[in-house]
């Protein structure tokens, strides 16, 4: 532990970076739309399908396809390595446990359920009020669901919260490796490779891991999420690595560009072909490709956010403690109103539209009533306390730090027979 302690610790003052916030509220907003999209697109599964698909809507949608995740993740490396400089081992494990696990479990005992429902529902599978459904859904051997068990106990699943609990197992990897990770020989070989002239060298270096990872070990996105939360956290501290950004920015986005062209096309002619994926000659330059498009519109983001929106605001403030209870809450509000929209048939234009309008006012009237009401908002990732109170004693200070302290216990306790069923 010593150890650790040692490896983390960095006393060196280093300004906040408000564009990776800004950065990160904007993927998230994206992450909602690209689901509604899933609503829509004809090929791609999911667990409601709107009447009114379409088949170029997967073009427009690769767009982000592919970036959306691994962006998030590498601003989720940077920020975990500014979080434990900033806070003690224990005291970073303790907040992060309750910040991941907690809406975890509770998302998927409560907020997951009616995405199940809804897909029973439309596909014939059960015919029954969903407080009927609610109460078979804890009885883990009913037959009901028999054709739904790719879950964890067996048909419960973390669902879209898969994200939260691989950040908090991904994070203790890192954790545990941070002092190899803080070695001078690791330091320098990464400020090394961001003091390359050549683009392409440097890019090459990057995605070639996540080439091989896919050729040699078919790799998931769990995998892949973890690699760019580690490089996330080499380069946070690495300033030749965003001067260089902030340097070549409109180089980055043109490759991108390129790149989702290429990607595209691909996608139309070769990937559906399922030839290609047993072929490694064909796979290779297409990996290729696909790495380089990722790491291109993450570089290009990258450098436009620190152009336009390197700057805090009360704002900024706002939305980064609104973004997990969003992320928590959004895809069940889309999965119950395109169920609910599909009867009315309302056309393919005005359709998409109110379930946008639906989904976010609903996420934002939701949050608003969450962020008001103190035993509700552990539960959605956010701290116990809304706002300071001048004018409370400081006796009564004390006393709900003590309260606080006595529901960790319990949460803990809680959480460990279940949560292991669930990171296990």
């Amino acid at each position: 532990m010593h150890s650790l302690n040692t490896a983390l610790m960095d006393t060196t003052p280093r300004p906040r970076r408000p564009e990776l916030d800004w950065l990160r509220v904007i993927v998230f907003g994206l992450l909602i739309l690209y689901h509604i999209g899933m609503v829509y697109v004809e090929n791609w599964g999911y667990h409601v399908k709107s009447a009114y698909r379409s088949d170029t809507l997967d073009s427009v949608m690769l767009l982000v396809n592919q970036w959306r995740l691994p962006i998030l993740w590498f601003i989720s490396g940077v920020a975990m390595r500014y979080a434990v400089a900033k806070f003690p081992l224990m005291h970073f494990i303790r907040l992060r446990s309750l910040r991941l696990l907690l809406p975890l479990l509770f998302g998927i005992l409560v907020i997951v359920p009616p995405q199940l429902f809804v897909e029973m529902s439309s596909k014939g599978d059960i015919a029954l009020d969903y407080w009927a459904f609610y109460r078979a859904f804890f009885d883990l051997d009913n037959p009901l669901f028999e054709k739904y068990t790719p879950g964890i106990l067996p048909h419960m699943d973390v669902n879209h919260l898969w994200y939260l609990r691989e950040l908090w197992t991904f994070s203790l990897v890192i954790l545990l490796l941070s002092p190899i990770l803080h070695m001078r020989h690791v330091t320098n070989a990464v400020h090394w490779l961001c003091l390359q002239q050549s683009h392409l060298l440097f890019l090459l270096a990057i995605i070639s891991p996540f080439v091989l990872m896919q050729l040699l070990m078919q790799a998931s996105r769990e995998q892949e999420g973890f690699g760019y939360l580690l490089l996330g956290y080499l380069l946070a501290y690495e300033s030749s690595f965003w001067q260089r950004i902030a340097r070549t920015g409109k180089h980055y986005a043109l490759a991108a560009m390129l790149c989702y062209g290429l990607i595209v096309m691909a996608y139309q002619t070769l990937w559906q072909d399922s030839v290609v994926h047993t072929d490694w000659r064909l796979l290779l330059p297409l990996m290729l490709i696909a790495q380089l498009n990722i790491w291109c519109w993450i570089l290009a983001l990258f450098a436009f956010a620190a152009r336009y929106l390197n700057r805090h605001s009360s704002g900024l403030a706002y939305l980064n403690q609104a973004v997990l209870p969003y992320y928590i809450l959004h895809q069940s509000f889309i999965v119950v109103y395109a169920y609910l929209l599909a009867q009315w048939q309302l056309g393919s234009v005005l359709e998409p539209s109110v379930l946008i309008i639906l989904t976010i006012s609903s996420c934002a009237l939701t949050y608003e009533g969450i962020r008001r009401i103190r035993w509700l908002r552990p539960l959605f990732g956010l701290s116990w306390h809304t706002r300071a109170d001048p004018t409370a004693p400081e006796h009564n200070g004390r006393v709900q730090q003590q309260l606080w302290r006595f529901a960790c216990v319990l949460t803990y306790l809680a959480l460990i027979p279940f949560g292991l069923k669930i990171l296990l």
